[in-house]
């Protein structure tokens, strides 16, 4: 989410309280600004088991132009969420992300639109 002045001029940073990445009508309330809206923000599925992390929400909407910066921003909001992905620099074995419907092959890496869908998806086991 990037947000500028009326002129489009001066880009500033995501506006983010703790869990809550405010709109344009609070932003502008809190910071008393003429602030203009680009939306860059993916809607992430989370998996059951890591929904308590997210107080229980099955989708969240976070700002990223990848699926790293989708994770990172992800723990900000909600914290442990990274450890529960990420090993070092990779997702964990156990765990691989669909973007608007595509498994990708490169993970962390991966491109993320203004509109895109984000799946992390656990391992399933089992079979014969």
């Amino acid at each position: 989410m990037r947000a500028t002045d009326a002129s489009g001029d001066n880009p500033a940073l995501p506006v983010s309280l703790g869990r809550i990445w405010y709109s344009a009508a609070v932003t502008t309330a809190i910071c008393g600004a003429d602030i203009l809206w680009e939306r860059e923000m993916a809607t992430v599925f989370v998996p059951p088991l890591m929904q308590k992390l997210t107080d229980g929400q099955a989708t969240v909407e976070v700002p990223g132009k990848t699926v790293r910066e989708v994770v990172k921003n992800l723990d900000a909001a909600y914290p442990g969420t990274q450890a529960r992905l990420v090993d070092g620099f990779k997702l964990k074995p156990n765990i691989t992300v669909a973007v608007d419907g595509e498994v990708t092959p490169i993970g962390m890496l991966q491109k993320v639109g203004e509109d895109s869908e984000v799946h992390f998806l656990p391992a399933i086991g089992g079979g014969f």
